[in-house]
């Protein structure tokens, strides 16, 4: 495992974990990419052509425009790596539990809401934080 990645160009598969986030918002995702049949999974993909694979970051991305924090965190040599990464690390800081988190889990079979909840006016959706009073003529 190295702690920074170094391109490689021998080497085509490098699963690895990232972290984005909103630092007006101190709104932050953590995750890995480690996809190897239809897509290979590589560091460079990381916001050119992979943008996570959570509905909620997508919701958040249409609602406040671009991350501002964008960053591959390490590469593994395999995803089983990468993903125990990613569980460990989001366990570790308890992310799905903490309200400035976009993950809705802490990774393997844990599974808890997320901070952040997407409410609707019927003709719109976005996503407040949990604690947020609800506005007037929105619903959950």
């Amino acid at each position: 495992m190295r702690n920074i990645y170094q391109p490689d160009s021998g080497v085509d598969y490098h699963p690895y974990t990232y972290i984005i986030g909103w630092r007006k918002h101190n709104v932050w995702y953590f995750g890995s990419e480690s996809a190897s049949i239809t897509k290979i999974a590589h560091p460079n993909n990381l916001w050119v052509t992979y943008f996570t694979s959570s509905e909620l970051v997508a919701k958040y991305r249409k609602d406040h425009g671009e991350p501002d924090v964008v960053k591959v965190v390490r590469t593994y040599l395999s995803a089983d790596e990468a993903r125990a990464a990613e569980s460990y690390y989001l366990t570790r800081i308890n992310a799905a539990c903490r309200a400035n988190w976009l993950n809705q889990h802490n990774g393997s079979d844990r599974f808890h809401t997320a901070g952040f909840r997407l409410i609707t006016d019927g003709t719109e959706e976005r996503m407040i934080p949990s604690n947020s009073p609800l506005p007037d003529g929105w619903k959950y």
